[in-house]
């Protein structure tokens, strides 16, 4: 079992129901969001972007994290690069009762089956964004642990994708500008990543999939390879300082899905988890004032 240590760390996001429909766009995430709620503790494996193109980069990384929450629908900014050869951003969210916490079954995403998260976390809704080709193509899959996703849509970047999963409606796209943030596995920062404002910005109705509007939501996310069945160290919530790309057995090894790896047999929790309140929305996740932390 996991031991749990509580250190006391809380950060504000954002007045909760205040706050008006945004344009999704993956830039100004600091004037839009605020300060990012938690940011990157290593050097990415996947390439480090060197081209300061809107569309396209040569490097993947996750610098950070951004969100608020307006009415029912999560706003979420995941600052960093998304590097266009098919690459995936892999996000999951937490936000009800059920759910799986090992997945299996979901349409489209069959190569993250076997993906156990940590203990506690049991995903409601799987998403996995994607670019490529230039003129820059972007492209959306999604699922809920009770069915009706897959294909979402996408085709030629021009603006947002727009899709919609069991009636709720997504929006998502990518800036590609960075050039900061954290440097090539090993190498130091070329800036500090959580002032990195630029990346993948989200927009999905939790409201429509059965959020409740007020419970905790817990998000997860990894840069994963072009066939969704390669992890690099890339992961939200972050990995022990040292740790290369999981791969698909969590030691960098390819073997063809993600069966692996199970985050609850790594040390931190790989999430972080949104809290809305009456009036405001906080974070609770590591790197603040509250930290929760696990082992095995």
């Amino acid at each position: 079992m996991k031991s749990v240590v509580h250190a006391a760390a809380f950060a504000l996001l954002a007045s909760c129901g205040l706050a008006s429909a945004q344009t999704i766009d993956g830039a100004s995430f600091d004037v839009e969001y605020g300060s990012a709620l938690w940011s990157q503790n290593l050097g990415s494996q996947f390439g480090n972007n060197n081209d300061p193109d809107v569309d396209l980069a040569n490097g993947s990384e996750i610098d950070g994290v951004f969100a608020k929450v307006s009415g029912t629908t999560l706003y979420l900014g995941v600052s960093g690069n998304l590097e266009s050869n098919f690459n995936k951003l892999n996000i999951a969210l937490d936000f009800m009762a059920g759910g799986q916490n090992t997945l299996g079954g979901l349409a489209n995403l069959g190569n993250l089956d076997g993906l156990t998260f940590d203990t506690g976390f049991e995903a409601d809704a799987v998403f996995s964004y994607t670019t490529g080709n230039s003129p820059a193509e972007h492209y959306l899959d999604g699922d809920t642990t009770s069915g009706g996703g897959g294909f979402l849509g996408g085709g030629v970047k021009s603006g947002p994708l727009t899709a919609s999963l069991n009636g709720a409606s997504i929006a998502v796209t990518v800036d590609n500008t960075n050039v900061g943030g954290v440097g090539s596995f090993g190498d130091p920062n070329d800036s500090d990543p959580s002032t990195v404002y630029t990346g993948v910005e989200w927009s999905i109705d939790l409201g429509a999939l059965g959020w409740d509007g007020s419970s905790p939501i817990l998000l997860a996310g990894w840069i994963n390879g072009s066939g969704n069945d390669f992890m690099s160290n890339q992961v939200i919530g972050g990995l022990p300082d040292g740790t290369g790309n999981l791969g698909g057995d969590g030691a960098g090894t390819y073997i063809g899905n993600l069966s692996g790896i199970n985050f609850a047999n790594i040390d931190g929790l790989q999430y972080i988890t949104i809290v809305p309140t009456p009036g405001t929305t906080a974070l609770l996740g590591l790197g603040g004032l509250v930290a929760v932390r696990r082992r095995r």
